[in-house]
């Protein structure tokens, strides 16, 4: 959403000073009328002078202390330490005042007199809030979970256009977050309180460019940045980088890793690699997919490992045209080369009778996904070790048909060299299996079309029809 289309909704409008929620609930007491007051003023100026600010959501259950006090407790809340921050920039931050709230009128007579507030209604709430969202050019939600009020502001966020300057402060242990994290997927700019700068947050990845960009707004000529806002211009002029913070994200997610916390590693790698997509950098986001892929086999989750490989071939189709043909073919060999290896440590570690039915079923259905992606390689490694499977099973029938065709194919690609004593119709599957399927280096396959009826009648038949 844009100034320019809309200018009665935005503070630049026209009635924009007028609006009810410019003036404090009459229940407001003197600290929150005054706290009231200094947003006010901010905005007026804002209205005038287009200076730039950042907007601090409604703080919803537990506040968060950061930073460390001599005594060792927490030193400050997060709003006071950006306002302070943003101050020296140029820059202001206005907060989101509660009136329903009493819990955090008294933390904020503690913790948070500083900083301009307004003090809303429920009645006016959500319409104000998208108001200042449209302007802002930070906000930054603090939410212990997906409240109706906090899904509320986030769908404004996203409605309208503020996803890429949208900052989310999650939870770390022992609290948890009370919702599904994969509801916050679509903004990159997502992170634990933990995996915050400790001493500076607002040094933090997901803030460092946006505060540097806004304090670039604030040394702008006055009547620059007012035409540059009005005219819906600033974003071209000066554009969000993401500067470093697909980077940061994603060294988050190695130390995860490396902790074998695969729920985290997975959470921070996947916002890395969102952050590149945000940043028109298709390449980079399917380089960061295939990396999380690496981190989160790492982590001890090969399947989930796999699903990264997945998102590689989506990001292909829908934006392929961006990428050229090197590239592709770039992408596609890394995908492939990682797809075979977590496949084989897969499947060997089904490689027992007792998980003979799991093994065959995990490569006849990998094998139907390589048929539709037209991977022939790894189409014939599924076959190879629905071969084995077979032969695990008692199924030898089954497995030769299997192993003929897994052995025609490597025999017509010759990118893997098969030795000559397992080689034509003579061999024993005793054989077969002293050699890891994966072995057989099996690339040119028959088309596609011609091998998938391998796979639909490969049913296991008579005493192993249970499988």
């Amino acid at each position: 959403m844009s100034f320019a289309n809309n200018e009665a909704d935005s503070p630049n409008g026209a009635d924009w000073l007028h609006a009810p929620w410019m003036t404090p609930p009459s229940s407001a007491d003197a600290d929150q009328r005054a706290r009231h007051d200094a947003a006010v003023a901010l905005l007026c100026e804002h209205h005038a002078t287009c200076r730039p600010f950042a907007l601090f959501l409604r703080c919803f259950r537990i506040r968060q202390l950061y930073g460390q006090a001599p005594n060792g407790y927490g030193a400050f809340l997060m709003e006071v330490h950006l306002h302070r921050w943003l101050r020296k920039r140029g820059a202001a931050l206005v907060r989101i005042q509660d009136a329903s709230d009493k819990v955090s009128s008294t933390v904020d007579r503690l913790w948070d007199k500083e900083v301009p507030a307004l003090l809303l209604d429920n009645s006016i709430w959500l319409s104000a809030v998208k108001v200042l969202i449209s302007a802002s050019q930070l906000i930054i939600s603090e939410c212990e979970g997906l409240t109706p009020g906090v899904v509320d502001e986030l769908r404004a966020c996203v409605e309208l256009g503020r996803a890429d300057r949208t900052v989310l402060i999650l939870p770390s242990p022992p609290h948890k977050f009370v919702g599904n994290e994969k509801d916050v997927q679509g903004f990159p700019r997502a992170m634990h309180q933990l995996e915050l700068d400790p001493k500076c947050p607002a040094r933090s990845v997901v803030f460092r460019d946006l505060i540097c960009r806004m304090g670039r707004i604030a040394k702008l000529d006055p009547a620059d940045r007012v035409r540059l806002t009005r005219s819906g211009e600033l974003d071209k002029a000066m554009p969000i980088s993401f500067r470093g913070v697909a980077t940061g994200l994603f060294r988050i997610a190695a130390q995860y890793a490396r902790e074998k916390n695969v729920g985290a590693t997975y959470f921070a790698g996947s916002r890395a690699a969102e952050v590149a997509q945000a940043g028109c950098r298709i390449q980079q986001h399917m380089q960061y997919l295939l990396r999380l892929g690496d981190l989160c086999d790492e982590a001890g989750n090969t399947k989930l490992a796999l699903t990264m490989l997945d998102d590689v071939t989506k990001a292909m189709e829908s934006n392929g045209d961006e990428l050229s043909a090197k590239s592709k073919e770039q992408v596609l060999a890394a995908s492939r080369r990682r797809r075979i290896k977590w496949l084989g440590f897969l499947f060997e570690s089904l490689m027992t009778p007792e998980h003979a039915q799991e093994l065959w079923t995990l490569a006849k259905s990998q094998g139907g996904y390589a048929i539709g992606r037209r991977d022939r390689k790894v189409t014939a490694q599924c076959f190879s070790w629905m071969a084995v499977a077979a032969v695990l099973g008692g199924e030898y029938e089954l497995a030769k048909e299997h192993a003929r065709d897994a052995i025609s194919l490597a025999e017509a690609t010759n990118i893997y060299e098969i030795p000559k004593e397992y080689a034509g119709e003579g061999l024993t599957f005793a054989k077969v299996t002293k050699v890891p399927p994966d072995r057989l280096r099996l690339g040119r396959a028959e088309p596609c079309e011609q091998v998938d009826h391998h796979l639909r009648r490969g049913q296991p038949r008579n005493r192993h029809a249970e499988w």
